[in-house]
């Protein structure tokens, strides 16, 4: 018997979900992926962007830990891979990805 599995949410429904809790310190935005992982498995990427200067390690843990019990209790059985960013890091990133993408 093979079994079921549940990808009811699509990226826009993840960002809105997370988007809608209340976050300490508050995320400044969301990127939300969804793709195969290293194994071919379903699985979603979630980047939180926090506004302040370090991320705190114990607070970054807690948020984890939550973003994938609301992912998971919203019906989406995928794996759920977290990472947090600084906005600075973010915006890094951000501009090296559209400095590749112009050559």
């Amino acid at each position: 018997m093979a079994s079921t599995r549940s990808y009811a949410l699509s990226t826009e429904e993840i960002k809105s979900l997370l988007s809608g809790q209340s976050w300490s310190p508050p995320v400044y935005e969301w990127r939300v992926e969804s793709e195969l992982d290293s194994v071919g498995e379903p699985a979603i990427w979630v980047w939180a962007v926090y506004d302040v200067v370090e991320v705190d390690l114990e607070a970054a843990r807690q948020a984890e830990s939550l973003i994938r019990k609301t992912i998971a209790d919203a019906g989406d059985d995928r794996w759920v891979f977290v990472r947090f960013w600084t906005r600075d890091e973010f915006e890094e990133v951000d501009d090296t990805e559209d400095n590749e993408e112009a050559f």
